[in-house]
């Protein structure tokens, strides 16, 4: 058995952002949403080994485990997520929930930001 939150995908850059500073929050936002959205598609698509056949997430919702996984892929040495899109270490960016630190600057970096990709 494995807990896992379903989390908007807005609120959880809400609350990596915020760990930044406010100077490169922006950037931060645009990367780690366009690293979240391919994340979410390559598993829907059956491309990588990130989330597990059984997870019923979408592009507006990623779950998240306060686990570091065990496994790691040996192609680019990173855990290999079994059962859900982002973990709660740094190789995902941590999520720490929706912390006092996300504070009206984060949030209006987030409501700025919102939906954009890099491409």
């Amino acid at each position: 058995m494995q807990a896992v939150n379903l989390v908007g995908a807005e609120d959880y850059l809400l609350s990596v952002v915020s760990a930044f500073p406010a100077d490169v929050r922006k950037e931060k936002a645009l990367g780690l949403r366009t690293t979240l959205m391919q994340t979410i598609r390559c598993r829907q698509e059956g491309k990588c080994r990130h989330g597990g056949p059984s997870l019923d997430s979408t592009p507006e919702l990623v779950t998240w485990l306060e686990h570091k996984p065990q496994e790691c892929d040996e192609a680019d040495q990173g855990p290999v997520h079994s059962s859900f899109d982002v973990c709660a270490t740094a190789h995902c960016s941590v999520y720490d929930g929706l912390t006092p630190r996300a504070d009206a600057s984060a949030r209006a970096v987030i409501d700025e930001t919102w939906g954009q990709v890099l491409e």
